[in-house]
């Protein structure tokens, strides 16, 4: 999946996690965390081959690893006494917004498949639906500013209309009213 699938799947979750509005702090958090995943190829350039254990896909996009991730994110960056009574749901959502990252790699069909299971079983999985790897055009459109700019900004995102996209997305795993999903689609 592509990083830009990543940090939109990270968004929603940390939406979904803190309401009305989490802090960007935060989310912003839960997006690096999402990518970091993808620091293995460098293994590459050391001649670690993907299929190993440490290889692309391998241990830093298993279960394993998401969890250790949270706690080391939460437990260094969040010690302090304000945090204590945030920390487990902080540590559910770094630990989410990681492991979302071998899931939606999960839903392509591109390289060997995702060792969920690393370090203990290198046995690489695939899910049976398959999104291609791609954001849809419909998503990335969202995404892009509509405000008008002149054609060199066009492009850039808009920072308001990806929180209510994220917000939209993030209430499907929440508890939540039809028209609040329709009055956020129309603010898009």
């Amino acid at each position: 999946a592509s990083p830009l699938t990543h940090a939109v799947v990270a968004l929603s979750l940390g939406t979904a996690w803190s309401c009305p509005r989490p802090a960007w702090s935060v989310l912003v958090l839960g997006v690096v965390c999402a990518e970091i995943p993808d620091l293995d190829v460098i293994g590459f350039w050391f001649g670690v081959p993907y299929g190993h254990p440490l290889g692309h896909r391998g241990f830093t996009h298993s279960l394993l690893f998401a969890g250790w991730l949270a706690g080391a994110v939460v437990g260094f960056g969040f010690s302090g006494d304000e945090w204590r009574s945030r920390r487990g749901r902080l540590w559910l959502y770094i630990f989410f917004a990681t492991a979302s990252h071998g899931l939606c790699d999960a839903l392509t069909d591109g390289g060997l498949g995702v060792a969920f299971f690393a370090p203990f079983d290198n046995t690489r999985y695939f899910f049976s639906v398959s999104s291609g790897g791609r954001v849809p055009a419909v998503l990335a459109r969202c995404l892009l500013s509509s405000r008008g700019e002149s054609p060199p900004q066009r492009n850039r995102l808009d920072l308001d209309s990806l929180y209510r996209l994220c917000r939209i997305v993030g209430m499907a795993t929440t508890p939540s009213s039809l028209p609040a999903k329709v009055e956020l689609l129309e603010e898009l």
